[in-house]
């Protein structure tokens, strides 16, 4: 429980810091999503198609598990199978990972996500108009959570793109303040020493601190003792 208070309080700070970029990620995902649904009106054969390609992808694993859990009525089983397979396989390894590697790329996925959402939710059927009524509202909570996801994966790639932005002067350092800055706590730091163990623990850090300037305050013990003030404004750089 605590965990999950941690990642909520992460999410909500990635939100704050990027406001503008999570309005906008909400006008274009839901907007493709909507989009999608007004275009498949007009040839519903593409919904057939997709449906159909839905239904025969659900009998194998592990989608098979989760539908087998709903047939058989066990809600808490069919919930929690749902909630894994949607964050690691929906959200961490297609819209992520893959921003990790190539910046903004699971954006792009994301997008997919939202066109393939409007073209298969399109109600129009009676029995979709029927389905969608209930089902909306757990549409728009799991898009939120694809939206977190895309919004964690943009941070690093434009701090990447812009590192000024973050406060770096490289490309790796923005990419490693935009990990951070994603809720990514143990990403690198920007400016690691080559040699000596980092300070653990209050005393080590009080022990050193009284030798040390603010900015050294973990940094390896080694930097911090062979340099002593006055230092070169180079100094945070040496081994």
């Amino acid at each position: 429980m605590q965990r999950m208070r941690s990642w909520f309080r992460s999410a909500l700070a990635v939100v704050r810091q990027h406001r503008r970029a999570y309005l906008i990620i909400n006008l274009v995902y839901y907007g493709i999503v909507l989009a999608a649904m007004v275009f498949v009106t007009a040839f519903p054969a593409i919904q057939q198609a997709l449906t159909n390609a839905v239904v025969i992808s659900f009998s194998e694993e592990p989608m098979a598990a989760v539908v087998d859990a709903y047939a058989s009525g066990n809600v808490l089983k069919a919930a929690a199978l749902t909630f894994t397979v949607n964050l690691f396989l929906g959200a961490i390894l297609v819209l992520l990972l893959p921003s990790l590697i190539i910046p903004f790329s699971g954006l792009l996925m994301g997008l997919v996500r939202a066109t393939l959402w409007g073209l298969l939710l399109a109600p129009t059927t009676p029995e979709l108009q029927m389905a969608m009524i209930p089902h909306s509202l757990c549409l728009l909570l799991e898009g939120q959570g694809y939206i977190l996801t895309l919004l964690a994966a943009w941070a690093p790639g434009y701090a990447f793109v812009s590192p000024a932005s973050v406060g770096a002067t490289t490309r790796l350092g923005g990419y490693l303040q935009g990990l951070k800055d994603a809720g990514w706590k143990d990403a690198p730091r920007r400016h690691s020493t080559g040699s000596g163990s980092h300070l653990r623990g209050r005393k080590s850090r009080l022990s050193i601190s009284s030798r040390c300037s603010p900015v050294d305050s973990g940094v390896s013990a080694g930097s911090c003792l062979t340099h002593p003030q006055p230092r070169s404004p180079f100094r945070r750089y040496t081994a």
